[in-house]
């Protein structure tokens, strides 16, 4: 008995969680240095905190685009001269970097983890939270990509495999 083999565009569109935390990250770095323009310059003072948020809050635009790139399979990749080879040799290709970038998301994810605990005593001065919060994003975004591209890898095999 044939199992139908899932479409890989359909696991391509991130779900609607990435997207609105894509956009409330967006939202509240913009608003920040927004305010931060109107009060230098139309109110000649400064408002502490908008800066140390707008700056923290880049953080998580980069982690969660991250993650959004990753669910698009749309990170930068030089493929021409893999394209050059016969299949074959493109899939070892294809392993051999799959295999790579998991152990480098590993170890992104355990370096991440590791910071944020010795950071879990530090706090911002303006915020006044601990900046293990902030950067938790590098743990969570590494385990995320490191998901999305190992599943994304099990369905391309997939249809691979259906299509022979």
């Amino acid at each position: 008995m044939s199992h139908p083999t899932p479409d890989l565009d359909e696991y391509r569109e991130p779900g609607p969680v990435a997207k609105i935390a894509a956009t409330l990250t967006m939202s509240v770095v913009i608003g920040c240095v927004l305010l931060q323009v109107f009060d230098r310059y139309a109110l000649h003072m400064s408002v502490s905190w908008t800066e140390e948020l707008a700056r923290l809050g880049m953080l998580w635009i980069a982690g969660v685009g991250g993650i959004l790139a990753a669910a698009r399979h749309s990170h930068f990749r030089v493929g021409i001269l893999v394209e050059l080879l016969p299949r074959k040799p493109q899939r070892v290709v294809d392993i051999i970097v799959a295999g790579l970038s998991g152990v480098f998301l590993l170890y992104v994810a355990y370096s991440g983890y590791r910071y944020c605990v010795n950071i879990a005593d530090s706090t911002s001065p303006m915020l006044g939270i601990s900046y293990a919060i902030p950067y938790s994003i590098i743990p969570i975004s590494a385990v995320l990509i490191g998901v999305l591209g190992f599943w994304q890898a099990v369905i391309n095999h997939a249809q691979q495999e259906a299509s022979k």
